[in-house]
C-alpha cells in the first residue's frame, strides 16, 4: 500500500523548477513523477475554483509562482 504524502506548496514550487531544468517544461507526465503530476492537477482544479468563488486554497502568489516558472494551466 502507497502512502500518500502531502508536501508544502513551496517544496512542490521546487520541484517543479526540477522537473523544468530535466525536461525543458512543467508538463508533468505520470509516469515520470506521479505524485507532482497529481499535484499539477490539484492546482488546475483550485484555479477554477478560485475564479469561480474566489476559494483561497490557490492564492494570487501562489498562481504568481507557478506562471513564473512556465505552468500550463489547461
Amino acid at each position: 500500500m502507497q502512502e500518500y504524502v502531502t508536501r508544502p506548496f513551496d517544496e512542490r514550487i521546487s520541484n517543479l523548477r526540477e522537473y523544468k531544468q530535466m525536461h525543458g517544461h512543467v508538463n508533468v507526465k505520470i509516469h515520470e513523477d506521479s505524485s507532482l503530476y497529481q499535484f499539477c492537477l490539484e492546482a488546475r482544479h483550485s484555479l477554477k475554483q478560485y475564479e469561480k468563488d474566489d476559494t483561497k486554497k490557490l492564492t494570487k502568489e501562489r498562481i504568481e509562482k507557478l506562471d513564473d516558472i512556465g505552468f500550463r494551466w489547461s
